[in-house]
């Protein structure tokens, strides 16, 4: 073979040969490698491979081992058996890993560099039968007799996971260790036809003649339907509503063009290689990507015309980052590629320690360095945090020291610790401890979380989960025994929710299961949405019930009355409501709020921002101020009269505001605020402290000075949670419990408020826009009881109490009001919402987004939940475009992509992922160090060894739907584009998998 055409005649790559032999592989304006022989003909062995990037390896065989050596001169030596099978690796650091082989050359023993062990046993037919971990629990696997597949796997725990086959060796069933069945049925081409879930509700699907997925039918009988081109493509998506979206390829097949049902379009640009060069959006807004040779960006040039950089060493590791307005972010590694130090772009260091077996054991932060990032002039405080782990690397103890000094003199200003415990047979998490709190954790047979007790000063609070066979949750048990219970119809549409059996709601949906009209008490909210699924419009009308004598107001039955547009884009360009008005948005091509005006007053808010998206004070958008209001690092100074000061970290720790008042701010180890010094205008002082449990919640917030020591309002708040929402709170007035639209969501649906003073429970509602902010409550009876109105950036202008007891703390969705200080409480970080920025760095660095102290480009199409990623909420491009928090998940694991062999061809920055959120990452089945995960990572292998990259992947997103649903589909779906992409899976596998997968 001497070269592979596309399918539009284009060649894609070459091969030049020698004697047969090939020493060369190249690809049109792309990558070309090269290959130098010890001799020229099928004995001949590889001397030296390199590229035109400045790549370079060289091959020493020795009798019993090979060193190969890089660019950067690193040495790794691998070793062999008389049978020449692999049994050991020296790495560039010297750290070794060892393997133990049978007679059949099969690994018996894996050894890494601490000496942890991981033993497999087989079977006569080489399957794997016996897994056990390094701490000695134990995986067993039985398979069926003649067709060689396993039909039980018996964990640590006892646990049984049972599959059964039909004659052709296709699984029908599935039993969970809870007895839960999942059944398969299958058409004469051997085509799954039916999936029927443990509750008996069955998904149907229909072929052509090609075998191409036509109709699916989910289990309420809501039909999706796909057309196809002649190759074969994905070419119109039929929703049950009739909505359809058409999509385009170029000759070579490539989607250049989406066309969405309300006649918007999106299109895509790409060089002869096939990799995606443009982005234009509905509104013809250009991203435009510059590749290297190899793939990897080297720059990013928004609709602007501003750049993000990238930059990167020989062994083509990420170096160096340089945002739009020209400023470094610098990445250093050590020899095995761990990241052993970032200078941000404000200057600030973080450097990080490992094991010999590559786990993180410490971290310092340095902060802001006046050397230009060198160490040699440290700061005068620093954190130093050192990471413990038990033998299956699982994190038992982070201890936290703040030291101060200069010049080699230090001492310690401050210590803290945080534990954790695990079951010793799952794995789980069950324990979890700071200085401020402990947590502790239960789970059911299926690790499903059943129970969390949380003891903080001297008071414990126990929040009990039920589920279905289905993983939906269908009770919330509260700490007083009280319970919230969930009906759901299909396979797991919320239709209604009661507290102690009394109906919180009812929720009536559409065929696409979107919800159309919801009670709240006396009134019903009805929706309306566009062919994009966008909110279109709300209001809320009388349900019938008439409102005792004396109880109504003027806007009972019709507290709301809202109606909402969108650009070609996504953007919302107008909200009419029938109290504020109607708003108009403007936007500049990159999706950031220029203005916001009403039309019925005339007032506006304008913005302008720097290239990096750094809000800029109006004097200085104008050209009027002295200098900029931004210093480096994208460190706020002065924002319309507030003025900023921050610490060598990067944390706010002082904020004057326009009416004289002054705030500051301490922060613990963990850079949460847990002081805020309120100076007021007037001469007084108020000192709030607040406090954490071991996963960054908050748990409470308390005033300190002397007038809360002798107010009969001791202003001390207390919280409870449900995960990461906020379930209840408690003051001295009562307890306020919240109930929310649906399990994966954070809008607000009720309130309970269990007054204290009378021993009454009363229950509220909230009305929320289009992005989950809330505008008005409403009694039982449909009486307004408060309704707000909000600038921009989230900040409540208008809180007009109709009730004047009525409390609404919510702000931007999962935002929590403090009233002392302005700020909002965003779990992991404070928003700012004058600024409509966050008062630190994000706490996961660049996985949150280039700026660390951005919120989002706005606030209407944008929802950052935790405080570290901003998702966008509204077309695919507002979606591509953001950075994602939590984790990466590689799919099929890297370690499994290196022991199928296909690490040399897939790097671990190249191999197929998708972002999830730590905690989903840690309960995927290829997850760490468990026997489970260890077996599951070996099946992939197997498979990739095979040739079957697509089976190994789709282990693992059958895994992610079965736990977590439809949560991850959309990065599903992208990870399967880029695996066609990169040639891992073929187009016919990617469409299989989505069409599996990613539906209903």
């Amino acid at each position: 073979m001497t070269a592979v055409y596309g399918r539009d005649g284009k060649k894609l790559r070459g091969f030049a040969y020698r004697n047969h032999i090939m020493v060369e592989h190249s690809q049109p304006d792309g990558l070309v490698s090269r290959y130098e022989y010890d001799r020229y003909d099928t004995d001949g062995k590889v001397l030296k491979s390199s590229n035109n990037l400045g790549e370079e390896w060289t091959f020493d065989y020795r009798k019993d081992h090979t060193v190969v050596t890089d660019a950067l001169g690193r040495t790794e030596v691998y070793g062999f058996d008389e049978n020449r099978e692999l049994v050991y690796r020296i790495d560039a650091d010297g750290q070794r890993s060892d393997s133990e082989r049978d007679d059949y050359g099969r690994i018996t023993i894996e050894r890494d560099p601490l000496g942890r062990e991981t033993r497999y046993l087989y079977d006569t037919e080489g399957n794997v039968i016996a897994i056990t971990a390094p701490d000695g629990s134990s995986t067993q696997i039985d398979y069926h007799e003649t067709l060689n597949l396993p039909v039980a796997v018996n964990d640590a725990a006892g646990r049984i996971t049972a599959y059964t086959y039909d004659g052709r060796g296709n699984l029908i069933s599935i039993t969970d260790p809870a007895g839960y069945t999942t059944r398969y049925g299958y058409n004469a081409q051997w085509l799954p036809e039916t999936i029927t879930d443990a509750l008996g509700k069955t998904r149907r699907l229909q072929y052509d003649t090609l075998d191409q997925l036509v109709c699916f039918t989910d289990c309420t009988g809501e039909t999706t339907r796909f057309g196809y081109t002649e190759y074969g493509d994905l070419e119109t998506v039929t929703d049950a509503l009739g909505h359809t979206t058409l999509h385009h390829y170029d000759a070579a097949g490539n989607p250049v063009r989406t066309d969405y049902p309300d006649g918007s379009h999106e299109t895509f640009e790409y060089d002869r290689l096939n990799r995606l060069t443009a982005y234009i959006d509905g509104l013809g807004a250009k991203t435009a990507y510059e590749l290297a040779v190899d793939g990897l960006p080297l720059k990013r040039t928004n609709a602007l015309g501003h750049t993000f950089a990238y930059a990167y060493d020989k062994a083509r590791r990420l170096t160096v980052l340089t945002n739009e307005n020209g400023e470094t972010y610098r990445l250093d590694y050590d020899q095995t590629d761990n990241l052993i130090q970032e200078i941000g772009w404000d200057g600030k260091i973080t450097a990080y320690g490992y094991d010999a077996a590559g786990q993180l054991v410490q971290q310092t932060e340095y902060g802001q360095s006046t050397d230009k990032g060198r160490l040699k002039d440290r700061p005068e405080t620093w954190h130093i945090h050192h990471f413990k782990r038990n033998i299956l690397g699982q994190l038992i103890e982070k201890q936290s020291r703040k030291v101060s000094g200069r010049n080699g003199q230090s001492k310690d200003e401050g210590i803290s610790r945080t534990r954790f415990e695990y079951d010793p047979i799952t794995g789980n998490l069950t324990k979890a401890r700071n200085q401020h709190s402990s947590v502790e954790l239960a789970y059911d047979e299926l690790d499903r979380l059943i129970g969390e007790t949380t003891v903080h000063n001297g008071q414990s609070a126990t929040v009990g989960y039920r589920y279905d066979p289905l993983g939906n949750r269908i009770r919330t048990i509260l700490p007083d025994g009280r319970h919230i219970d969930y009906l759901y119809y299909g396979s797991g549409h919320l239709h209604q929710i009661s507290l102690d059996g009394e109906v919180i709601t009812d929720i009536e949906r559409d065929k696409l299961h979107r919800e159309i009209q919801r009670t709240q008490g006396s009134i019903s909210s009805l929706y309306d949405y566009d062919p994009m699924g966008r909110l279109k419009s709300q209001r809320t009308v009388r349900n019938g019930t008439q409102t005792p004598s004396g109880k109504q107001n003027p806007l009972a039955g019709g507290a709301v009355n809202r109606r909402y547009a969108y650009d070609k884009a996504g953007n919302l360009i107008q909200s009419a409501d029938q109290r504020s008005g109607v708003l108009n948005y403007v936007y500049d091509k990159i999706g950031r709020i220029q203005e916001a005006r009403n039309s019925q007053t005339g007032r506006s808010e304008t913005f302008a921002f720097d290239p990096a998206h750094n809000i800029l004070s109006n004097k200085t958008a104008e050209g009027k101020g002295k200098g900029n209001n931004i210093s480096s690092g994208n460190r706020l100074k002065e924002y319309n009269g507030i003025e900023y000061t921050y610490d060598a970290l990067g944390n706010l720790i002082y904020r004057q505001l326009p009416n004289g008042e002054n705030q500051y701010y301490q922060y613990d180890l963990e850079n949460q605020l847990v002081c805020a010094e309120i100076k007021k205008a007037a001469g007084n002082t108020e000192i709030w402290t607040y406090a954490y449990d071991p996963f960054g919640r908050r748990l409470s917030k308390e005033r300190q000075d002397k007038l809360a020591w002798t107010s009969t309002d001791p202003k001390r708040t207390h919280f409870v949670w449900d995960g990461t929402r906020l379930l209840q709170e408690y003051t001295y007035k009562g307890s306020y419990t919240y109930i929310y639209t649906d399990q994966d969501s954070y809008e607000p649906l009720a309130q309970v408020f269990d007054n204290a003073k009378d021993g009454k429970q009363y229950l509220a509602y909230f009305h929320n826009d289009q992005i989950g902010i809330p505008k008005e409550m409403t009694d039982i009876h449909g009486n307004l009881l408060w309704y707000g109105e909000y600038t921009a950036w989230g900040r409540l202008k208008k809180d007009e109490r109709v009730y004047k007891n009525a409390h609404q703390p919510f702000r931007l969705q999962n935002q929590y009001f403090d009233e002392e200080t302005g700020l909002h409480y965003n779990l992991m970080r404070y928003y700012e919402p004058e600024a409509g920025r966050f008062v630190n760095q994000d706490p996961i660095g660049l996985l949150g987004g280039d700026n660390l102290y951005q919120f989002a480009p706005n606030t209407l199409m944008w929802i950052d939940l935790w405080g570290l990623s901003a998702h966008g909420g509204g077309s695919y491009g507002n979606v591509r475009k953001a950075s994602s928090g939590g984790e990466v998940n590689h799919m099929p694991a890297y370690k499994a992509v290196k022991d199928g062999g296909m690490s040399g061809g897939i790097s671990r920055y190249k191999s197929p992922a998708t972002w999830m959120s730590k905690a989903d990452h840690q309960k995927t089945a290829s997850w760490g160090r468990r026997a489970t995960a260890i077996e599951w990572r070996s099946q992939q292998a197997k498979l990739i060894d095979k040739g079957k990259f697509g089976k190994a992947m789709e282990m693992d997103i059958r895994d992610i739907k079965r736990k977590f649903g439809k949560k991850y589909n959309k990065g599903i779906r992208e990870m399967i584009d880029y695996a066609i992409d990169e040639q891992h899976i073929t187009r016919a596998e990617g469409r299989r998998l989505k069409r599996k997968y990613t539906k209903c």
